[in-house]
């Protein structure tokens, strides 16, 4: 009983693939990227590889089942040796195909023939005249792919795009570094606050070890010392201005004032000395002259979920390993910029005839950025390039939030 649920299972599996495959021929539509190859041919779009097989009837043969079953196998072995054929053109990049990869690498070879002869038979046509034509396809996607694209190609962790940018101007020394006209007038401003603040400051000096001393004696004594008047360092007053007077020692309180101004001169607020309203006046200068002097606010970032390549009208040609570079042949989007895994089980790029679809895909998203190629370059034109600010464009876009790394990349042409 066991054992019929486990073969229950497996015809279920078997027959699950192959609907999958039907769908994918039966979804294809104008919008996807077909490419004729002998008896087959590419869906791009889908990462489907299909050709086809025709069977004959065996003469010898008199049993109808028989017939049927052995015209069908033949017909499947040509589809699948036919496929082979199809999936040596694929272009792997602008410099190699399938074919030249195989035939290079032995492993290589052993393991797409493997995967080729496991291969699903998603189409079967009958004749009248006893003849089957039978359709059998793989993805690209998966495990051939994983056989297609080794780890070599791969970098172990995936790198941002590297752009040339504008050379940074040479840092001067801060010793030799001149003032500009600005900074020069800033700082003449700033010394006659300091200097007026130090002033403030040392009106009222601490008393000497001379006077200490005096009055100590005086209290020993008891004859009170000579009271000398403070000397004052006053400026040059300008005409017309009110004499300040001066009054009596022995008439001035523990809080009278110094001196009495003929005229009453409006007090400053209370709570705030000179050196205070000194220092607030430099600091409002200073913050006044960072906010005049502070660079204007940056953009805001821009915001995409994937790229979408217009290359319509470039002659480009499709591949398993495509790049993106600017004019001066840098790459803006490679194997260098994407994980393994995801090359592997969706592809680098997708491809589409048509833009709105694309940038409808789900593949980029609800916000794609969409930028025109140029021309395309390459051996097999499989490289598409874009103009230097698009490309500089696409590098401030992934510096935020990196959908290269998960390939989500469309590139449309005609």
């Amino acid at each position: 009983m066991i054992r019929s649920d486990f073969s229950y299972k497996s015809v279920f599996s078997l027959f699950l693939a192959v609907f999958l495959l039907a769908i994918g021929i039966a979804v294809a539509s104008a919008a996807d990227l077909i490419e004729n190859v002998g008896e087959g041919r590419v869906n791009w779009s889908l990462g489907l590889v299909t050709a086809n097989g025709i069977g004959a009837p065996p003469k010898d043969i008199k049993n109808p089942a028989q017939i049927r079953a052995m015209t069908q196998r033949a017909a499947i072995i040509v589809a699948r040796r036919n496929l082979l054929e199809v999936l040596k053109g694929v272009r792997i990049d602008s410099e190699t195909r399938v074919d030249n990869f195989i035939l290079s690498n032995d492993v290589i070879k052993t393991q797409v023939s493997g995967i080729l002869q496991g291969s699903q038979v998603i189409q079967t046509k009958y004749f009248s005249g006893g003849s089957i034509e039978v359709t059998v396809g793989v993805y690209l996607r998966g495990e051939l792919a994983s056989a297609l694209m080794p780890p070599s190609l791969f970098p172990a962790a995936p790198a941002l795009p590297a752009l040339p940018g504008p050379a940074k101007p040479q840092e001067r020394p801060v010793a030799e570094a001149s003032p500009t006209p600005g900074e020069a007038a800033a700082q003449t401003a700033k010394e006659p606050a300091k200097e007026s603040v130090k002033e403030s400051v040392a009106v009222a000096p601490a008393p000497s070890i001379a006077e200490g001393e005096k009055e100590r004696k005086a209290e020993e004594t008891g004859v009170e010392p000579a009271v000398s008047p403070p000397v004052e360092k006053r400026e040059a007053e300008p005409a017309g201005k009110a004499e300040i007077t001066r009054q009596p020692e022995a008439e001035k309180g523990p809080d009278s004032p110094t001196a009495v101004a003929a005229h009453p001169i409006p007090s400053a607020p209370s709570g705030l000395s000179e050196a205070s309203k000194t220092q607030s006046s430099t600091a409002m200068g200073e913050k006044e002259e960072k906010v005049a002097s502070s660079p204007a606010a940056a953009p805001a970032p821009i915001l995409a979920t994937g790229l979408v390549i217009d290359g319509r009208g470039l002659g480009l040609k499709p591949a398993l390993l495509p790049r993106i570079i600017n004019e001066g042949g840098n790459e803006v989007y490679s194997s260098r910029q994407v994980s393994r895994q995801n090359a592997v089980e969706q592809g680098l790029v997708g491809y589409a005839k048509d833009v709105p679809v694309a940038q409808r895909n789900i593949r980029v998203t609800d916000k794609p950025l969409l930028v025109k190629g140029i021309k395309a370059a390459g051996k097999e034109k499989t490289d598409v390039v874009i103009p230097d600010p698009d490309a500089a464009t696409v590098m401030a876009v992934v510096s935020t939030f990196n959908f290269l790394e998960k390939s989500r990349v469309i590139i449309v042409y005609d």
